[in-house]
């Protein structure tokens, strides 16, 4: 039986092939996640521009917070070459220090890239609040709270041992506290802060001047945010069902999600001006093509009225729309010849008769009806009528 992908070869000190390995699907996961996060601020920023010409700090925060995410991406990934993925039976031994040392790095890139994409959303939200100061104070209030937890969740994950080399090496004198309660404890209010960044544009979009339709799909683009407290919450109890300490891919994995999910959901809101003209340009192109069938009917309906019969001694008369009867003497122009002169003459006082009485009849009947007497010249001097 070979050895399951990314495991000899790839896991430093691994000497015999494992049972099974999860390094592959944290791999594709921290490739195709943060692939999806990129182009996402990609098009937000390429939105922005077009529409304002400008970007905000609730983009520059957002930009800092992919950027944090492709770090705790490459975290993951370079963690799977001490082992991460492996059993625990299968792990070597020898890899616990390495492997805790990146981990511990992958923890503050964690906590900042969560505070990026919080404070993307409600910077957004200051934007919407406009010149109501009491929603305004409640944001920034909001804000402010939001900061101080992710600073010291972030101080909790880094400094929780004296020398802090001791948290990924245990064999170093020293002492570190007991993180896990205080760690559980910040969670759940980083839990309760999702909660109220969700919440919060609620009131100002319900009283928003927009017809229902557009209200409901705002207030479910919001509701996205959702879907990160779940998947936040799914990471905490992952956490709490830790066997060991290398045993930490289920944590590590819905970590990734989490993050990228979330700047995901901060770039979704932009997104409005793009789908709207997708609609125009979709709207456009099937008008565009329904108009050029018009046109093609009307060109070929235009051209079977424009034929000349083949008997020429008697009057043309010509349609009824004006176009149509430029149509004709353009025609008219080509069968006779290019280079020929054609001369429009009006008739004498008796056409004139004939005139009044035609006009007088195409009022009963409400169609008017153009007579034109076409005169040529030919080349040995004869005239002749038409």
């Amino acid at each position: 039986m070979s050895a399951p992908p990314y495991t000899l070869g790839w896991v430093h000190n691994l000497e015999t092939a494992p049972a099974s390995s999860d390094a592959r699907g944290i791999i594709a996961l921290a490739v195709v996640f943060p692939l999806v996060a990129v182009l996402c601020v990609g098009f937000k920023f390429t939105i922005r521009l077009r529409t304002i010409g400008s970007v905000g700090w609730d983009d520059v925060a957002l930009a800092i917070s992919c950027g944090l995410n492709i770090g705790y991406s490459a975290t993951a990934i370079y963690q799977t070459k001490w082992g991460l993925g492996l059993n625990a039976a299968d792990f070597p031994p020898e890899n616990a220090v390495p492997f805790s040392r990146t981990q511990f790095a992958g923890g503050p890139l964690y906590c900042l890239t969560v505070l990026g994409f919080k404070l993307s959303l409600l910077i957004s939200y200051l934007r919407v609040a406009g010149f109501n100061r009491t929603y305004a104070t409640i944001v920034w209030v909001v804000i402010v709270s939001v900061v101080i937890s992710q600073i010291v969740f972030t101080i909790l994950l880094s400094a929780g041992c004296r020398p802090i080399a001791k948290q990924w090496d245990p064999s170093i004198p020293g002492k570190c506290i007991n993180a896990l309660p205080a760690y559980f404890a910040l969670g759940g209010t980083s839990l309760g802060w999702d909660l109220i960044i969700i919440i919060l544009p609620f009131p100002i979009l319900r009283r928003l001047q927009l017809d229902w339709q557009r209200k409901v799909a705002l207030l479910a683009v919001f509701s996205l945010g959702f879907f990160v407290t779940i998947v936040q919450a799914i990471r905490l109890t992952s956490i709490a069902k830790l066997a060991t300490y290398t045993d930490s891919k289920g944590s590590i994995q819905w970590s990734a999600v989490e993050i990228n999910l979330g700047v995901v959901v901060a770039c979704v809101p932009t997104f409005g001006p793009l789908v709207k003209r997708f609609g125009q340009k979709v709207s456009r192109g099937s008008r565009s093509k329904v108009s050029r069938l018009a046109n093609s009917s009307r060109r070929k309906t235009n051209e079977s009225r424009s034929r000349l019969p083949a008997d020429m001694s008697c009057s043309w008369k010509g349609p009824t729309v004006a176009e149509d009867e430029i149509e004709l003497w353009t025609s008219t122009n080509r069968i006779v010849g290019g280079a020929s002169r054609i001369q429009s003459s009006a008739t004498g006082s008796g056409d004139d008769d004939d005139g009044k009485q035609s006009a007088s009849q195409s009022v009963h009947e409400q169609q008017i009806r153009v007579q034109r007497d076409v005169t040529v010249r030919m080349d040995d001097g004869g005239i002749q009528h038409v």
